[in-house]
Parts: structure tokens; C-alpha cells; sequence
């Protein structure tokens, strides 16, 4: 790694089976003193290795955190794993072992570089070596590692000016007035979204006039406990009639490094008729982690 990069680690969304040797197109233990290639980018591989649909990662990855399962051992062994683009290691990944009668599972969190390229110059990425007696192995990806400029670890703003839409707010969550700003995180890292909506609250004095407004992540997403806040006008206190009021809105939020988050000013009424979202805007700062 040179003195303009750095490196960057990433939790996948949930835990994925990347491979397994006893499923896939040619399940079969590897047997000692041979060696056996897995893909961890290449989609269109995984599920003939014994994958679940989709368990890859990024083309830019360099390391996958992964935990190696030994399963069903024929005897005591050790597992090498290394990058396909590199030379064999002299130390283990992790040692094995057979009990009389039973089947031994053994486990162990690592991280292992993976083959720096695309599908096309990395066709697998991974190769794993069982030395001693012949184990079925699986790999459940964790996460995974890639390098990035160090001029990327910085704090940014990313505005949407404050718009006129006079959208009509209706009665179940939506994003009526067509106002969102997308971020894309180069680490990971948090967001900070601050909105402000402009609002015509068409008040009657019999009843009772509420607007809320919330920062979602789709157009029906109006969280209730964060990114949400409302302004109410109880009966009888203002007399009938239109009333502007402006409502701030903030939610924090993490993202994974390379992700593009779309946020929502999304809008609902809880009481009256006819009130509009008239005018609204969005920020957006994000900061990376301390130790990306």
C-alpha cells in the first residue's frame, strides 16, 4: 500500500454462505494435498460452489473477513488458504480434527487476502488446501476489505436547495412534494440529514390540524420514533383559516463505504383537509469513522 491509500473495512448487511463443499454442482470433501478455487465476486459462480444467491463481494475488494467451518473430517488436518493470484502460505488457516463416532465442526474467523481484479483476471478468488485427511469446508462471508484514495476520508456536505412545490399533503405517509437528495459514501461512515418543510396548515376551528413530516429512505417510509417532527393546531384555538408554519427535520444514519443512500422529505396529515407542503429542502453531512 502506498503513501496516497488507505484501507477500509466494511460489515456485509447480513452474514452469506459464499461456499460450501457439500452443495453446489460437485459437492466432495477436498481430499488431502489438493487444492480447491471459490469465487467471492462472481454472482454467477457462488450457487455451483454451494453458495447462497448473491453472497459476493465488491469488484474492488482486496481481504474478506470469512469464517471457515471444517465439517466432517476424516481425521486430524489443517486448512492453507490464500489468494488465487498468490504463493501458498506456510502457516495454517486452521487445524481439524476427527472424534470416533461423532461429527466435529470447527470453526474459525479470519481474514484472507482475496485476488485483486475483476471476473475476468480473478475468475475465482480464494483457494483453500486441506492437508492430512479429507474435510468438507464452508465459508461464511463476514465482510470485506478494499483501498481507497486518503483524500476520501474527509467530511462532506451534499445540499438540495429549498424548492416551491405547493404539493396537496395527503392522509397516509407519502412524498408529495417530490423533494430527495442521495448521498454516496466513499468510506463508511454517518449521515446527518437535516430538512426543513414549509407548511400550509388549512386550519378549522371545530377540529384539530396536524402535519408531520419525516426523512425516510423510500417515498412510504415516515419512521415515527427519528427523523420525524409535526405541528399541530388544537380546535379552537386560531380561528379558520390558512396559516404557514415551518418544520425542521433531522436523521442520523449509517452507511457502508461505497453505498448511495437516497433520503426522503416525506409528508402525512393527521387532522384536517387541504393543508400543502409548499416549500422544502434537504442537507446532507456525512463524516467517516475514526478508523475506516
Amino acid at each position: 500500500m502506498d503513501n496516497n491509500t488507505d484501507i477500509s473495512y466494511s460489515n456485509l448487511a447480513a452474514t452469506c454462505r459464499a461456499f460450501d463443499t457439500r452443495g453446489g454442482t460437485s459437492p466432495g470433501k477436498i481430499q488431502p494435498g489438493t487444492t480447491r478455487n471459490f469465487s467471492l465476486k462472481n454472482a454467477a459462480l457462488v450457487p455451483g460452489q454451494g453458495g447462497d444467491a448473491g453472497c459476493v463481494v465488491p469488484a474492488d475488494a482486496t481481504a474478506v473477513f470469512i469464517n471457515l467451518v471444517a465439517v466432517d473430517a476424516n481425521g486430524f488436518g489443517d486448512l492453507r488458504a490464500w489468494a488465487t493470484d498468490r504463493s501458498q502460505p506456510t502457516t495454517a488457516a486452521m487445524n481439524y480434527f476427527m472424534i470416533p463416532g461423532q461429527i466435529a465442526n470447527v470453526a474459525n474467523g479470519i481474514v484472507i487476502p482475496i485476488c485483486v481484479g475483476n471476473t475476468v483476471t480473478c475468475p475465482t478468488d480464494i483457494t483453500i488446501l486441506a492437508e492430512g485427511n479429507a474435510v468438507h469446508v464452508i465459508g461464511d462471508l463476514q465482510g470485506y476489505y478494499h483501498k481507497f484514495p486518503k483524500d476520501l476520508v474527509k467530511s462532506f456536505v451534499v445540499t438540495r436547495d429549498g424548492s416551491f412545490v405547493f404539493a396537496p399533503i395527503g392522509t397516509s405517509c407519502g412524498n408529495y412534494g417530490a423533494i430527495s437528495l442521495s448521498v454516496t459514501a466513499p468510506v463508511a461512515g454517518k449521515v446527518v440529514v437535516e430538512a426543513t418543510g414549509d407548511v400550509r396548515i388549512n386550519h378549522s376551528n371545530a377540529t384539530t390540524s396536524e402535519v408531520d413530516l419525516f426523512i425516510g429512505t423510500s417515498t412510504s417510509d415516515c419512521p415515527g420514533n427519528y427523523g420525524h417532527d409535526s405541528f399541530m393546531i388544537l380546535a379552537s384555538t386560531l380561528p379558520s383559516g390558512a396559516s404557514f408554519f415551518s418544520i425542521p427535520v433531522r436523521r442520523v444514519a449509517s452507511v457502508l463505504a461505497g453505498s448511495t443512500t437516497t433520503f426522503y422529505l416525506n409528508s402525512q396529515t393527521f387532522g384536517g383537509a387541504g393543508h400543502l407542503l409548499a416549500h422544502g429542502g434537504i442537507d446532507i453531512t456525512f463524516t467517516p469513522d475514526p478508523n475506516p
